[in-house]
């Protein structure tokens, strides 16, 4: 009864391996070398299950059998009664020899092992099987990859080809890795290798290409490059990873780029993923009116496409407004909060400060303004010196008390309607404001992050200035600069 289910077991383990069934008592001296490996492999307690199972049971005794394949049943996934039953095939793991790997790695990666038990674990998945197919071998490399094993696939690449049946998978799941890691030499070492084994491949040559070119090796990547877009001719998502590749890391090949996804545009004039690349690489060729016009004439003939007007809204240019004012006259009921917030908060990370006048100009006048948005405009106006609607946009708050519950966007915008106010000889409207908000914002200065703190210090700074210099002293509140916009 004790012995029968282990030699079940070593039917399912090819190679005959023992497998070692933990008592609660056992400890990790006592397991020797292959306990230990098991221990690594399945690292889901064996122990607590063992003792689980003795609690089911009510005792080890004469239910060890039961014991065994349960804890077999719930640590590797098989049926032992099953294997006992004929249905196993001499040998052969009852869940199917393609899914053998499959299962194991599924294993590790909920249960991963303890770095210094995870090259054990791994070695010894990859000893027990002399072929791999091409699904297995992806899951092993991302496996230990997941496992960050990255240098025990390089220290075994040579095992691993050996046991691969399918080569280029797994030099190109380890070369995609190596690109993530920045490890270019080996990149450029297993995409050469590819490109012998494939040489029309266009994404080996891209591969190529990239590593190259984010190792800084100049005309190796124009030389990939342009292997890669000759390539390209009716693939045209191997053409726009390209065109991404290119805007990403060699900008200096954009010129280069622009045939290639001018043909597609010209092809598809209203396809805008087309035109989006080439407004960016026409921009990074050093033609940015060019790539503006380009987004505009995709407009003019798609005006209620939300994508391309922020597209257009990203680049800065003047004469936006027109084309926020079609795209409302299609869509009165404007945009939710989330999305008029990520455009906001992108424009002013970006400094597109005339985009962001314009878009909010248009929102303004439709009431979808909330206070944030309005802090926004205000910086907008003032970053474009435009002091006059700055402080009409201040005026549209009437109350500044909420500007201290936002202290980063509150506190920029109080300083701007308070310098815009001075500018424009509105001294009691300045005041208005400064007593509004200094003594939250001065409480607010001990528990604020540093990002915080810095525009909170800025904002007092200008409240200071405007007890000791009023609006009459115009040569001070002219060159009074304290975002340095003006420079």
């Amino acid at each position: 009864e004790v012995l029968q289910p282990l030699l079940r077991l070593c039917q399912v383990l090819l190679g005959g391996l023992n497998l070692l069934i933990l008592c609660p008592d056992v400890g990790l001296d006592g397991l020797g070398a292959q306990g230990e490996q098991h221990l690594a492999l399945l690292h889901i307690g064996v122990v607590e299950q063992v003792a689980l199972a003795q609690h089911r049971t009510g005792g080890l005794g004469g239910n060890l059998p039961h014991l065994v394949e349960l804890n077999l049943t719930v640590l590797i996934g098989v049926d032992v009664g099953a294997v006992g039953s004929g249905e196993d095939s001499g040998g052969v793991h009852p869940l199917g020899k393609g899914a053998r790997v499959i299962k194991d790695d599924d294993r590790l990666e909920v249960n991963r092992p303890e770095p210094d038990k995870a090259v054990a674990a791994l070695e010894f998945l990859l000893s027990q099987y002399d072929l791999l197919s091409d699904e297995e071998t992806i899951r092993l490399v991302d496996l230990a990859i997941d496992m960050d094993m990255y240098p025990w696939l390089l220290d075994n690449l040579d095992i691993l080809r050996a046991k691969t049946s399918f080569l280029p998978s797994l030099l190109y799941e380890i070369l995609n890795e190596a690109d993530s890691r920045d490890d270019f030499a080996t990149g450029i070492r297993l995409a050469d290798e590819l490109i012998e084994l494939e040489p029309f491949a266009v994404s080996y040559w891209g591969a190529l290409f990239k590593a190259h070119a984010r190792a800084g090796h100049t005309e190796e990547a124009r030389s990939a490059f342009d292997y890669a877009k000759a390539l390209t001719a009716d693939d045209h998502n191997a053409a726009l990873w390209l065109c991404d590749a290119v805007v990403r890391h060699a900008p200096y090949l954009a010129s280069d780029a622009i045939p290639m996804i001018k043909a597609m545009v010209d092809d598809e004039p209203d396809n805008f993923e087309f035109v989006d690349y080439l407004c960016g690489l026409t921009m990074h060729a050093g033609r940015p009116q060019e790539g503006v016009d380009i987004v505009k004439a995709y407009l003019d003939r798609n005006p209620d496409d939300f994508h391309a007007l922020r597209r257009l809204l990203f680049t800065n240019a003047d004469g936006c407004a027109p084309y926020v004012e079609a795209y409302y006259a299609l869509h009165p009921e404007g945009f939710d909060e989330d999305t008029l917030d990520e455009i906001v908060n992108t424009l002013l990370l970006n400094n597109a400060m005339r985009s962001l006048a314009a878009f909010l100009e248009m929102s303004s006048a439709r009431g979808l303004l909330t206070v944030s948005h309005t802090c926004a405009l205000i910086e907008a106006y003032f970053a474009g010196a435009k002091f006059t609607m700055a402080a009409r946009a201040a005026d549209s708050l009437r109350d500044f008390t909420p500007l201290v519950e936002i202290p980063l966007k509150g506190a920029a915008a109080a300083a701007a309607a308070v310098i815009s106010y001075m500018k424009t000889g509105q001294e009691s409207k300045a005041k208005n404001v400064v007593n509004a908000t200094r003594r939250q914002f001065e409480a607010t200065m001990d528990i604020a992050p540093m990002p915080v703190r810095m525009v909170l210090r800025s904002a007092l700074a200008t409240f200071d200035a405007v007890e000791r210099h009023p609006a009459s002293d115009t040569l001070f509140w002219q060159y009074h600069d304290p975002y340095r916009y003006g420079r």
